[in-house]
């Protein structure tokens, strides 16, 4: 189930990627493509992983009060 989970993040993940990049590229002709869709990258990326953590957590919680 996790491995679902996590591959369902990647997708989003990849999928707001090439969507940031593009919206870059639509509103920011003049500016230095490489380094914002880097930083963009960066920051999805950390949202999808504290997204996973906080699932991760949230699924050990419900175990706990289901198995107590």
């Amino acid at each position: 189930m996790s491995r679902d989970i996590l591959r369902h993040h990647a997708d989003s993940l990849n999928r707001s990627t090439q969507l940031s990049f593009r919206h870059t590229e639509l509103f920011a002709p003049r500016f230095d493509f490489p380094r914002l869709v880097h930083v963009d990258a960066a920051l999805v990326r950390q949202a999808a992983l504290r997204k996973i953590i906080r699932h991760k957590y949230y699924l050990r919680f419900t175990n706990r009060i289901l198995l107590t």
